[in-house]
């Protein structure tokens, strides 16, 4: 995708972008069509680091859609998750009751 009126913008950049690949600023600025220069000031705002991933390489820094790419050495979390629900449950029931007793001692005056 080449820039046609000359404005470079982050989304210009993300739609470029595959999910699960890593780009560096070379490439995207030769995939987009706009200067290396343009893409780094790009890259380096706070919009791209929220949109975007960094990791630094032996090929230097390169920039994934976040939450796409991790690093092949990664740490994956196999824990099980416990299962919030059935506390909030018998939390709810527990409360409607305490509500009630509320509502009867305060009819009772």
């Amino acid at each position: 995708m080449k820039i046609k009126n000359g404005k470079l913008t982050i989304n210009a950049v993300l739609q470029t972008m595959r999910p699960g690949s890593r780009y560096t600023a070379a490439r995207l600025a030769e995939k987009i069509g706009a200067p290396l220069s343009s893409v780094r000031q790009l890259l380096a705002t706070d919009v791209a680091l929220a949109r975007l991933d960094s990791n630094s390489t032996r090929r230097g820094r390169e920039y994934s859609i976040a939450g796409t790419c991790r690093a092949p050495d990664a740490h994956v979390d196999t824990r099980v998750r416990p299962d919030f629900t059935s506390h909030l449950t018998g939390y709810a029931g527990w409360l409607g009751s305490v509500q009630a007793l509320a509502m009867t001692t305060r009819g009772a005056r």
